[in-house]
């Protein structure tokens, strides 16, 4: 039950209903925007939908973070993207050589050394 504690703290619900309200919308207008334009009536589980779908999605991805920020303090989740060309890949390289188990060959001293 911690992901559910994690939803509901934290600033979590404030901004994922902010991301429903700008992303909804986008999304009514565009799935909507006939009616809308018509003056004819909304179909009202297209509305609710609309609006929940990315409140979920946001809660979602906020507590998953949270939750691998939790399990493993000391490497981070996911490589983070910085603006210099080529370091999304030389970060997630990096991060996967993290991630993986090591061999004892990879832990000896010599297996550090630069060739001559």
């Amino acid at each position: 039950m911690e992901w559910l504690w994690l939803s509901l703290s934290g600033g979590v619900p404030r901004r994922s209903a902010y991301v429903a309200l700008v992303v909804g919308t986008i999304l009514n207008v565009i799935n909507q925007g006939d009616a809308l334009l018509a003056g004819a009536a909304l179909d009202p589980t297209k509305l609710v939908l609309t609006y929940m779908v990315p409140y979920l999605v946001a809660t979602y991805g906020a507590v998953a973070e949270r939750l691998c920020r939790a399990r493993d303090a000391l490497a981070p989740c996911a490589p983070s993207p910085v603006s210099s060309p080529g370091s999304i890949e030389k970060q997630s390289r990096a991060w996967a050589a993290r991630s993986a188990p090591s061999t004892a060959a990879e832990d000896s001293p010599r297996a550090n050394r630069k060739p001559r």
